[in-house]
């Protein structure tokens, strides 16, 4: 969530003494309002898709707020563009296997679904990450971007998993709009000059952003060419999970560990119904102040057995 403000640019054509002369006039207008995202689970973990807005209650700092505007991201309704990166893990230990599943193929039949699920105005991207960086750009020509998903193998032992993450959310901070990340990885990294606190600083800083992990974590540690233990100077081993969930949960996301191929198709299949079923709303904060100050966001659903997830709050900042 964040607040929203407006620049108008007036230009006016003056006429004085025949000749005419443009003056550039800059008008402030400012337009308080909070918009935020969220999404509803029942009691087996299931996405909601049918909340309304009388269902549901917002507060900033425990005072009451109008809804503004309340919306779903379902059907060809949608008014918000949907910007989906798929950041997937390339290295050479996606040809691994996650029981009988290729950990490579779980992560492309993932993507491939979510490709499904976009509506017209939604974009994506690809972003191949192993030593190296390999980008197709957002665009909403999905055929391009599952072509290159079809065409993805791994290629090499070495992994720079934070410089994928953070140009990936970068990018996405480029255009406007809804942003959702998928994350194919198994949270290890040896070659980043990013540090893992730069990504879970960034991505706190995208409010529109909500990562959603595709866990693809071994019980065993990584190998090298040659068989030997792959050393991680960037993370330590074994820690892949925990700073893959923290991503997760820094964005109000969702993480999710298949353990075998079964389970992996169900996971993608919670992924098709996570991209319409998500919500936003908009309420204009009755604390009008812009003081930098921490805002605390409570949402609540009148329905029974209804787990919202969203951004606790917000800092109230130009």
């Amino acid at each position: 969530m964040k607040r929203l403000f407006c620049v108008l640019f007036l230009f006016i054509l003056s006429v004085q003494s025949g000749t005419s002369e443009e003056t550039k006039i800059q008008e402030i207008v400012q337009v308080n309002l909070v918009d935020l995202y969220f999404t509803a689970t029942d009691q087996k973990g299931h996405f909601i898709n049918d909340l309304r807005k009388e269902e549901i209650t917002v507060s900033e700092d425990g005072v009451p707020q109008s809804i503004e505007h309340f919306g779903a991201f379902e059907g060809e309704r949608n008014e918000i563009p949907i910007l989906l990166a798929l950041v997937i893990d390339n290295s050479a230990s996606m040809d691994d296997k996650i029981d009988e599943a290729r950990k490579l193929d779980v992560a492309r039949d993932a993507g491939l679904a979510l490709l499904k699920e976009l509506g017209p105005m939604d974009r994506a991207m690809l972003v191949q990450f192993s030593d190296t960086l390999k980008v197709t750009e957002l665009t909403s020509n999905k055929s391009s971007i599952a072509e290159a998903l079809n065409n993805m193998r791994p290629r090499w032992w070495q992994t720079a998993l934070f410089d994928a993450l953070i140009s990936s959310v970068k990018d996405l901070n480029k255009t406007s709009g809804r942003k959702i990340l998928l994350l194919c990885s198994d949270g290890m990294d040896n070659m980043s000059s990013t540090k893992v606190d730069e990504i879970y600083d960034l991505a706190a800083r995208t409010p529109e952003l909500t990562t959603i992990i595709l866990g693809t974590v071994s019980d065993r540690p990584a190998l090298g060419m040659h068989g030997k233990v792959q050393s991680m100077p960037s993370l330590p081993m074994f820690h892949g999970k925990e700073i893959l969930q923290t991503l997760a949960d820094k964005t109000a996301g969702f993480a999710f560990f298949p353990k075998n191929g079964k389970d992996a198709e169900k996971v993608t299949e919670l992924l098709r119904t996570f991209v319409r079923s998500q919500y936003y709303l908009t309420y204009h904060p009755s604390n009008e102040k812009i003081d930098g100050s921490w805002r605390h966001i409570q949402v609540t659903c009148k329905r029974k057995d209804v787990k919202l997830h969203y951004r606790p709050g917000y800092y109230a900042a130009s």
